[in-house]
Formats: C-alpha cells, sequence, structure tokens
C-alpha cells in the first residue's frame, strides 16, 4: 500500500510561514522569529486556495529577495484582481 501526500506549498521560507484561513479564503504571512505575528494578509471569494498558495509562494519568494512588505501586500491584491 502506498500513499501520496501532494503539498499544496511548493516554497518554504527560513523566516517567514503561510496561514490558511479556509473559512475566510484568506492567506496570511507571519515571521517564524522574532515576535511572530501575522504582518500581511490577502484574500479572494473567486481565486481557489490552490491559486492562493501560489501567489503566497511567490510572496514569500519576494520577502526572502529583500523586497518591502507594503510592496509584496501591493503585488499580491493585484494578482487577486
Amino acid at each position: 500500500m502506498s500513499v501520496c501526500v501532494c503539498a499544496l506549498q511548493a516554497y518554504t521560507s527560513v523566516n517567514f510561514a503561510i496561514l490558511w484561513y479556509k473559512k475566510d479564503n484568506a492567506i496570511g504571512l507571519r515571521r517564524k522569529t522574532g515576535d511572530k505575528k501575522q504582518f500581511m494578509s490577502f484574500r479572494s471569494k473567486t481565486c481557489s486556495e490552490e491559486g492562493m498558495r501560489k501567489i503566497a509562494d511567490d510572496c514569500l519568494r519576494k520577502l526572502d529577495a529583500g523586497t518591502a512588505v507594503d510592496v509584496v501586500k501591493e503585488w499580491a491584491g493585484r494578482q487577486l484582481e
């Protein structure tokens, strides 16, 4: 017997984590170090969980590359338009 586990998150960051809020169809991003608080979120009523997680993965890549949080948040909002 074999079991297939398919991860929805393709990118893992050392500094940031993705939080999925199923009820609100929303993504939150939090720091893994320091205060560990959520610092950003975005939501969509039309985008699937898979689509939202792809956007979140790209957000993590941008944050890890040093892009400012406000720039990443604005970019994520444009992806959902």
